[in-house]
């Protein structure tokens, strides 16, 4: 087995990260393949739970890294701003999602990584 150096080991982990966010591994966007607009009924238990199914498979197609404790919690902030938390071995990766609902519809507006 042959020996990186320390500037060669820097330059193949700088590599890696680029390739990472080019490959959309880092990414902290909603995927395309989740619904950014999706139909619900509008009474606020039911608004509830289609956000949470938004974020959850939000979530199964942007997060790359595999938490070691899964998912912590998910909580509401607010009327429109939910939070999920994944629990890693030293830490845990918290997004919060900002929704619009109008006219029978949930509406993704943001995700931003605490």
């Amino acid at each position: 087995m042959r020996r990186v150096g320390g500037l060669a080991a820097a330059a193949l982990l700088a590599a890696a990260g680029v390739w990472a966010v080019g490959a959309g591994l880092a990414e902290n966007t909603v995927a395309s393949s989740t619904p950014v607009t999706k139909e619900c009924k509008m009474n606020a238990l039911e608004q509830s739970a289609c956000a949470i199914e938004m974020i959850l498979q939000d979530i199964r197609a942007t997060y790359r890294l595999v938490p070691g404790g899964g998912i912590g919690q998910i909580r509401q902030n607010g009327t429109t701003s939910y939070s999920i938390e994944l629990l890693r071995e030293e830490k845990a990766d918290v997004f919060t999602y900002t929704f619009d609902f109008s006219d029978g519809t949930a509406t993704i507006l943001s995700k931003v990584e605490e």
